[in-house]
């Protein structure tokens, strides 16, 4: 929940400037520096992170996406640098040795999907995880046509590739997606709404 919550808050900082114009410095490297955070928390965040930094590259440029990356650097510091400094060791061992020698999964591509379209309480079949992911996919097609959208589409594809091909799995993991998800639905309910007004 920490991780989401502030990467949802970065993703927020990013795409609410004004059309005209260039975003601010300090709105980049803040939402860098909380885009760090989030990876801080956990490891995967710097998938989310890299995807960001694409997204900010193209958009705003390379000024703003070096900005973005200073800030994540700062972010990713303040978590970490204290535990690095008490044992710089074991921080690398538990923090990157440990997740990349973690075992494989028995979890299939239908169990994952069925997690992160958030149906396995139902125990649906997969014709309702099918018509899940349609609904998705018709959801980041109507969420493209605004800039949150598009960071969203973008950050939520990159993160949904991660969850499918990472060795192991839990069904926790699937709450990496909540943030872009949450972005999405909303530019695509966005989307909707003006259509139909």
């Amino acid at each position: 929940a920490p991780a989401a919550t502030v990467t949802l808050v970065a993703l927020l900082l990013l795409t609410r400037a004004p059309k005209a114009g260039p975003i601010a410095s300090r709105v980049v490297l803040l939402a860098g520096a909380l885009l760090g955070v989030s990876a801080g928390f956990k490891i995967w965040g710097v998938v989310v992170l890299v995807a960001v930094l694409g997204w900010t590259w193209v958009i705003y440029g390379a000024r703003r996406g070096l900005l973005l990356l200073t800030g994540a650097a700062i972010g990713a510091a303040i978590v970490c640098l204290p535990f690095f400094a008490a044992a710089p060791g074991s921080m690398w061992r538990m923090i990157v040795i440990d997740q990349l020698g973690r075992p494989r999964s028995r979890s299939g591509l239908g169990r994952r999907l069925t997690d992160m379209v958030g149906l396995t309480t139902l125990h649906a079949g997969l014709v309702a995880v099918a018509l899940a992911l349609a609904v998705a996919v018709a959801g980041c097609v109507l969420a493209v046509r605004s800039r949150p959208g598009r960071l969203a589409v973008v950050v939520l594809l990159a993160s949904s590739a991660l969850l499918l091909l990472t060795p192991s799995w839990f069904i926790h993991y699937a709450g990496l997606i909540a943030a872009p998800t949450a972005i999405m639905v909303g530019a695509a309910a966005g989307t909707l709404i003006s259509v139909a007004g």
